[in-house]
């Protein structure tokens, strides 16, 4: 008896323990979508996360509707963009496993009047974004009008089959949306079947997934969420898409929950065959040896060292990001309702919390931060490493954002950007020869110290209010892409489509130049543009 009673104290001390850990863990995954989605009354996000398929986060955060302040539900549909293309990917991996089509089997076999570079394109190459055929929504013509026109697949198509090809079909990587939309119209084609119907009867219905749909214009959904872009300093509802458009590239919408529903159903065993998920789940090698960290319809990358299976999604007013860690069985779902903050890095992080792993590690002090400034070379690529007028250690590529890099280890330093990390190299006489970057969809990238000389950064002048004035407004880059800017009293800030402010500084009165990134844009205000300068493109911007 007195066995039994202390075994009954052990079980409600260790649930009691295990409580009290899961209101920390869900304070600290608070805290890292708080970082990010900081204003509860702007749109934001709904997010989840299960361990071994069992939910343990699952919280709305900011508006679904702004203007009549209407909160986010946790069971609210949103639209998922290229999430989508993991559903389309299954659906040809089936069709393999049936032994209705082949891996190999070329788009010359699927389609009438093939033009004559896609004969050869075959089935895998559209999976992994190999095939070389030009992405549509990359098309100068995909612009505000034209993603208001409903099409017929073949009318879309249409739209961009005489688009020449990126690269010999199997030679490099480029994401393309057109291959999905082609591997759509092989389903239609291979099943008899509409490419909606078929996802209804393959996964839909079988599944259990009562709030994932293929959407369509105008088609009714209970508790639709409604989507917001950047507008200038503020936000918009955002603009309307044909959902014609996206198709099988990414015209589902679903709600956090039936997602976890799919990918531990896609993990489990129950979709595909053990070959075949195997495939879809390891990452495709180029001819040169090169991984390309996409398998079919999934990224394959890692977080602080657990391989992780994912992918993201971007369309007209939403942002998403499902990501699965195997070792661990940990599912991470963030669905937001405005391209302003980019949720990959959210899930990854909900998703290491998860896994028992800690974001911050405790810093270091080093003593002489200089002794790792230096330009570093991979192939023709340049990154400075260098010590910032704060004292701080940053990294930048060339044409790249400014990270600051955290000490943790000897040599080791964190990026401050999410979870990537750098370890330094020395050589016998203990001198920095180089740095191995490990990034979270990358193998360990090693960039060699050279002798350069650090180039100079550029000098800031000052100018006032009235000067700045002019600038402001929203500039389209190319059709689906903006930079809208703004100006805060004698500040001048720049932000583009999906992605976070960045804040301008004036080399001359009409050239200013960016401290995060390798940016700089020449205003040219009577002729309503401005010219981006990066990466070694000079691009203009028109004023809309």
């Amino acid at each position: 008896m007195r066995f039994l009673q202390v075994f009954v104290v052990l079980l409600l001390s260790s649930a009691l323990f295990a409580q009290k850990a899961d209101k920390l863990l869900s304070a600290e995954m608070d805290n890292v979508i708080r970082e990010q989605f900081s204003d509860p009354k702007g749109p934001g996000c709904v997010a989840l996360v299960a361990r071994q398929g069992k939910v343990i986060y699952h919280k709305a955060f900011g508006m679904n509707e702004v203007e009549s302040a209407k909160p986010l539900q946790t069971d609210m549909v949103f639209r998922i963009g290229s999430v989508t293309k993991q559903f389309t990917a299954v659906g040809i991996l089936q069709l393999v496993d049936e032994g209705k089509i082949g891996l190999s089997d070329e788009m010359q076999q699927f389609l009438e009047n093939c033009p004559e570079a896609w004969k050869t394109v075959t089935v895998e190459q559209l999976l992994n974004h190999t095939s070389g055929i030009h992405s549509y929504t990359s098309m100068a013509e995909f612009d505000n009008e034209f993603q208001g026109k409903a099409l017929s697949v073949n009318g879309l198509i249409d739209f961009f089959k005489n688009e020449p090809l990126d690269f010999p079909p199997g030679n490099a990587y480029a994401y393309s949306n057109s291959g999905y939309v082609l591997l759509g119209y092989i389903i239609e084609k291979v099943s008899g079947q509409t490419y909606a119907d078929f996802l209804q009867k393959r996964f839909f219905t079988p599944l259990g997934l009562k709030n994932t749909y293929y959407d369509t214009d105008g088609l009714k959904i209970d508790k639709r969420v409604q989507g917001y872009d950047p507008d200038m300093d503020t936000i918009a509802r955002a603009a309307f898409l044909s959902m014609s458009l996206p198709y099988a590239a990414g015209s589902i919408c679903a709600n956090a929950e039936d997602l976890l529903r799919w990918t531990t159903s896609l993990h489990s065993g129950k979709l595909l065959s053990d070959r075949l998920y195997r495939k879809a789940c390891s990452a495709g090698i180029l001819p040169s040896g090169e991984s390309i960290h996409y398998g079919y319809g999934l990224m394959i990358g890692s977080v602080l060292g657990s391989p992780t299976v994912e992918h993201g999604g971007s369309i007209n007013g939403f942002l998403s990001h499902v990501l699965y860690l195997p070792k661990e069985q940990i599912c991470a779902v963030v669905l937001s309702n405005c391209t302003c903050q980019s949720p990959d890095a959210v899930a990854a992080k909900i998703a290491a919390l998860a896994a028992g792993k800690r974001l911050k590690p405790d810093a270091i002090a080093v003593s002489d931060l200089k002794i790792y400034e230096g330009v570093f070379v991979k192939g023709e690529l340049e990154r400075y490493i260098r010590v910032n007028e704060n004292g701080v250690l940053t990294s930048q590529r060339k044409g790249g954002p400014v990270f600051k890099l955290t000490p943790f280890e000897a040599d080791n330093f964190m990026f401050d950007s999410g979870l990537a990390t750098g370890k330094f190299k020395r050589d016998a006489a203990g001198k920095i020869t180089e740095i191995a970057v490990s990034d979270r969809v990358a193998e360990a990238s090693v960039w060699t110290k050279t002798d350069k000389a650090l180039p100079e950064l550029p000098k800031e002048i000052l100018l006032n209010e009235a000067d700045l004035k002019p600038f402001t407004g929203i500039y389209q880059l190319v059709p689906g892409f903006d930079i809208t800017v703004t100006q805060q009293g004698k500040r001048l800030f720049i932000q583009a489509t999906g992605q976070q402010s960045i804040e301008m500084f004036a080399r001359t009165p009409t050239r200013f130049f960016a401290k995060e990134v390798d940016a700089e844009i020449e205003f040219s205000p009577e002729n309503n543009s401005f010219i981006l300068f990066q990466n070694g493109q000079e691009m203009e911007a028109k004023r809309k």
